[in-house]
Order: structure tokens, then C-alpha cells, then sequence
């Protein structure tokens, strides 16, 4: 079994609150949770053909697949009537997943927008839907209805990051990451590099934090005004170094690429040790490469107790190691102040050094259902206690 590998260089000691951004917390060498993982044999269409796998979850917990043939399945929203709507990346598609008998299974999939460029977050204000592909932001009054899409704001496009992810915010208001246009470089644009505050009916654009590679993944928590997002870090600095991140996000911070990485290390080429003491840490470092993509806040009471206010991240899996890690999806402890040391929550699209499928998206819907998209199979799973009965 895949064991967490220490971060060298990078432990600190400290605890983090539920919603509170601090100084980091290293991971260290974890086999917490590994080895209580239950096996569950599964038929999957996936993308490349339909296979026999098996995915190892947390005690307690069934998983099937709600959609299949979903090529490049990225990020999901819901909408106020319930139905899932779901971006294709390289697509260029958003869909709409209907499950009619709430069996935690779709049963029809409709098109919403196609011959988009990239898009990548959606999110739902009111009944209001947004899609953010690489090079703006569009807002469709009738959510359904492709017809009622209009541009609200123009985003830098393209680039060596072109996700750009949406977050709605407690105060009405849209959160939009925009990667760098490079895998390290002082960027010129300053809209790179950095999320942003968006107002949802006129486009205008305020700084929020910056100093960001790739936030690919946010959400806020459901228990305090707070934005969370995962934070992919640089190659080429070997294969341990530099951390991937999670982070509590403060407004007004500065997060330190390029010139700076982990608990404010000066990045060769970019940093001093000046430069990095006005920067604000990671709150959580993952494993280097690891992929930190989507993330939800476990809430509702279908999940079992000892989970409420937990944070699901999923781990994309490394490109760039020799020594493959990620393609999991893991779970940190977020309350009463106790340590968030990860602990695998699901695992097994990795067999050896290949990989059958790659986890991007959990998603926490209204009913307690906890879905997870996987863009390399094409495929949308939903996860729930053992206790109940499912279809599919």
C-alpha cells in the first residue's frame, strides 16, 4: 500500500480551526486510514472501455456510478431544483444530470452549452447558473437554457494553467481563481495568478489573494465565511519539493509564488528570505506533484457524525515523479481543533505505476449525497453510507 512521503525540510507545528487560515501543518508519513480501506468490485463504463475495478473506501461507505460517457468530467453545481450540471473540459461542454428517482443515479443527460473554450466552474447564485471558461465568465439567467448566456467578464486566456474555477460566496458575490501563464515566472498580467472577487450582475473584478500557481479547486466552508482552495505548486524543483497546498484563505494575502514555496522558503531564482517573511503560509502541505484538485465540506445528516465538517480533497495524481502519488481521494479532520494530518478516504484508480482513472471533483449535494467526477474515465460516482439501498 501507498504511504504518505514526508515532506523534508517542510515540518512545522501548529493546529488549525475550523474556517481559520494560520502558518502550515507538514503531512507526514501517514498510514492512518490505509489500512481499514474495504474493497468494493465494481463494472465501470469508463471512457476507454468498459473494465472490472476495484475502489477501496472508508469503512461504512457504498459507491456506484451515477453517470458514465462523460469525457473530461471536471466540476460540478446544483441547482435550486436539484438536478447536477456538470463541465466538460476539453469538451468544450456543460450537461445537465437528472436523477428522477433519487437513486443517486442519473437518468438523463442534456446539453446546456457546447463549443465552449475549456470551460471548467460552474456555480449557482439564486437561480442564476455561471460557467467560467478559460477566457471569461458567462451568467445564464434561465439556467437550463444555453440561449440566455451572456459574457459578464472577460478573463486572461490560455496559458500553462487555463482552469478557471468558480466559488459563490456568503455575501452574494463570485470567487474566480486564474492560474499563472507559466510554471514559474513573474507574471505581467496581474489578473494571473490569483483569485478574484466578482460582482455576479455587472462583471467588476476585485483582488481577493494573490501569489497563487494553479488554485484549481474552492469552496467555502458551510460553518464559517471562509474560502478554502487547493494550490498546485511548481515542477522541476525535484520530485519531493515543492509541496502541493491546501489553504484557508485570507482577503488581502499574498501566497508567495513565485517567489516563495512551503512555510515561506525562498524559491531558487525568485526569493529572498525578506521577500518571503511578508507572505502568508499554506495551511495544510500535501505531497509533492500530488494534484490537489476539487474539495467539499462534508454536511447534512446522511454522513455519519464523526464526519460533519470534514474536508474531502482529491488528489488528481503526479505527472512529473518517477514514484507516482496521488489518484485518491483523502479526508482532513476540520473541527475542534485537532490536527488535519489527511487520512485516505478512497483510492484504487492507481494499479501499480498505471492508472485507469483520475479523481477531480467531490461534490457534497443537497441531499447528503457525496458525488465524485473522474475526468480520465468519464465517469461521475456518488458515495453514501452503507446503511441505505441504492440503485444502480
Amino acid at each position: 500500500m501507498r504511504r504518505w512521503r514526508m515532506l523534508l525540510g517542510v515540518l512545522l507545528a501548529t493546529t488549525i480551526l475550523l474556517g481559520g487560515a494560520g502558518a502550515a501543518e507538514s503531512v507526514s508519513a501517514s498510514q492512518r486510514g490505509l489500512d481499514e480501506l474495504v474493497p468494493h468490485r465494481l463494472r465501470v463504463p469508463l471512457t476507454s472501455g468498459t473494465r472490472e475495478v476495484t475502489l477501496w473506501l472508508a469503512p461504512g461507505f457504498d459507491v456506484g456510478v451515477a453517470a458514465a460517457g462523460l469525457p473530461n468530467a471536471r466540476m460540478l453545481a446544483q441547482s435550486p431544483t436539484g438536478e447536477l450540471v456538470l463541465s466538460q473540459h476539453f469538451e468544450g461542454k456543460v450537461v445537465k444530470l437528472s436523477d428522477h428517482d433519487g437513486d443517486g443515479v442519473i437518468d438523463e443527460i442534456v446539453p446546456i452549452l457546447t463549443g465552449l473554450d475549456m470551460p471548467h466552474g460552474v456555480a449557482f447564485i439564486g437561480d442564476r447558473l455561471f460557467v467560467a471558461e478559460t477566457d471569461r465568465v458567462l451568467r445564464l439567467d434561465t439556467w437550463w437554457d444555453g440561449s440566455s448566456a451572456r459574457q459578464i467578464a472577460a478573463l486572461p486566456g490560455g496559458g500553462h494553467h487555463v482552469t478557471r474555477s468558480l466559488a459563490a460566496g456568503p455575501d452574494g458575490m463570485l470567487y474566480v481563481s486564474i492560474g499563472s501563464s507559466c510554471d514559474a515566472c513573474e507574471e505581467s498580467d496581474p489578473l494571473r495568478a490569483s483569485i478574484w472577487r466578482l460582482d455576479p450582475d455587472d462583471g467588476r473584478l476585485e483582488p481577493h489573494a494573490r501569489g497563487l500557481r494553479n488554485a484549481v479547486g474552492l469552496t467555502w466552508s458551510p460553518y464559517r465565511s471562509q474560502l478554502w482552495a487547493t494550490e498546485n505548486e511548481r515542477n522541476e524543483l525535484g520530485e519531493e519539493i515543492p509541496p502541493d497546498e491546501l489553504i484557508a484563505v485570507r482577503a488581502g494575502a499574498d501566497y508567495g509564488w513565485p517567489a516563495c514555496y512551503g512555510d515561506r522558503i525562498p524559491a531558487p531564482g525568485f526569493g529572498s528570505a525578506e521577500r518571503c517573511s511578508t507572505t502568508e503560509p499554506p495551511t495544510l502541505q500535501l505531497p509533492a506533484h500530488s494534484a490537489p484538485l476539487g474539495l467539499a465540506f462534508i454536511a447534512g445528516r446522511r454522513f455519519p457524525v464523526q464526519y460533519q465538517g470534514d474536508l474531502f480533497v482529491a488528489l488528481h495524481g503526479s505527472a512529473v515523479r518517477d514514484q507516482p502519488v496521488g489518484y485518491e481521494v483523502v479526508r482532513t479532520t476540520m473541527r475542534d481543533g485537532t490536527s488535519p494530518e489527511p487520512r485516505t478516504f478512497m483510492r484504487g484508480w492507481l494499479v501499480g505505476d498505471d492508472s485507469w482513472g483520475r479523481p477531480v471533483g467531490p461534490f457534497m449535494a443537497q441531499d447528503g449525497t457525496l458525488y465524485l467526477t473522474d475526468d480520465k474515465g468519464g465517469v461521475v460516482y456518488w458515495i453514501r453510507p452503507s446503511t441505505e439501498s441504492h440503485g444502480g
